[in-house]
């Protein structure tokens, strides 16, 4: 038992990091499109412009949020998965 629980940590420091090599990546992604598209900053300005792609990725995730929007997915996404449909019919049965 305690081999599983040792897995499941590392699992989960590897999920964890792999968000941060996401992150690491769309730096690169942003940096290689500005220059593909012939334009080439001094290395002080991609930072700023990292950060307001971050500005703008919280401020559109926050509207999603008051929206509604992401719990309406939610909610579309658990009536889908039939996991999660089958433990539903079941705990109705029971009642």
């Amino acid at each position: 038992m305690q081999i599983i629980k040792r897995l499941a940590r590392y699992k989960i420091y590897v999920d964890r990091a792999r968000w941060y090599m996401v992150f690491i990546q769309f730096i690169m992604i942003i940096i290689i499109f500005l220059q593909s598209n012939g334009i080439v900053l001094h290395w002080t300005l991609y930072p700023v412009i990292v950060f307001a792609v971050l500005l703008l990725m919280i401020i559109v995730g926050y509207i999603d949020r008051r929206l509604g929007i992401i719990r309406e997915e939610q909610r579309f996404y658990s009536t889908e998965n039939p996991v999660i449909s089958e433990i539903l019919k079941v705990l109705k049965n029971d009642r």
